[in-house]
Order: C-alpha cells, then structure tokens, then sequence
C-alpha cells in the first residue's frame, strides 16, 4: 500500500495540545526554575544531566512549580514533565 494514499488521523494543532502550553522558565536559570500550566495540573518532573543521569524529581498535583536548582553545576539539563495528558520535554540551562 502506498503511504500517500493511507488516510492519516488529523493531528491537532500545536496551539491546542495541553502540553505544547507548559512553560519552563527562567532560561538560563540560576536559583530556581518556574514550570507552569495553564490547562493542565502537572504530575511528576525529572530533571536529567547531559550524561542521563537523573539529578532531581519532583511530585506534584498543582499547575505551577519552582524547582531548587542552586545545587545543580552550570551546564544543559533535560526536564521531563509528565502529565494526565501525557509527557513532554525540555531543555534548560542552569549559569551557576
């Protein structure tokens, strides 16, 4: 079968998609870092160092965060933020 002509299912709109609102901030960061949803509460966030290795966790039931990141090395990190709606990631440096 020919992949052009197989009926893909729409996708949604990268405005609409709950996940595509969470803001992570601010970037570079230095004390702390703000995660906030305006749709959705947030569920549990990992925060990676460029190795992968897991350097802080947090639980949380609410629509905004602050993470303690003060202890965290200068360099790029990657947030993990799971959610009801699903998991989504970003990149954050912390300027120490």
């Amino acid at each position: 079968m020919c992949l052009l002509s197989k009926k893909w299912p729409p996708s949604t709109p990268h405005h609409q998609n709950p996940l595509h609102q969470i803001k992570v901030g601010p970037n570079p960061a230095r004390y702390l870092i703000l995660i906030t949803s305006e749709e959705i509460a947030l569920g549990r966030i990992w925060v990676f160092d460029m190795m992968g290795r897991q350097v802080l966790k947090h639980d949380t039931d609410r629509n905004q965060i602050k993470l303690s990141v003060s202890h965290l090395p200068t360099g790029i990190y990657s947030l993990m933020i799971e959610t009801s709606q699903g998991r989504t990631s970003r990149q954050i440096k912390i300027d120490q």
